[in-house]
């Protein structure tokens, strides 16, 4: 397996929600991520923040490599 290292940005960014309940990505983002070959991005809630945290599909495949060593749920075996 081919391992991809993307380099990580952090801001910040205030939005409100839309009528239907959506919050948009600024530009800004967006030319990151479409540089990153992203489709799309998975939103979860801060640890340590009220805010929001989003990554793409690289860090979703290292977070479920990580678990896989420490929970025979996602072994293979």
């Amino acid at each position: 397996m081919r391992q991809v290292v993307v380099q990580p940005f952090v801001s910040s960014v205030v939005n409100k929600l839309d009528a239907k309940g959506r919050v948009s990505v600024p530009a800004s983002f967006r030319q990151i991520l479409a540089q990153q070959n992203l489709n799309g991005v998975y939103c979860i809630p801060s640890f340590n923040a009220p805010a929001l945290e989003a990554f793409g599909d690289t860090l979703l495949s290292q977070f479920q490599q990580r678990l896989r060593q420490y929970d025979p749920f996602f072994s293979a075996e």
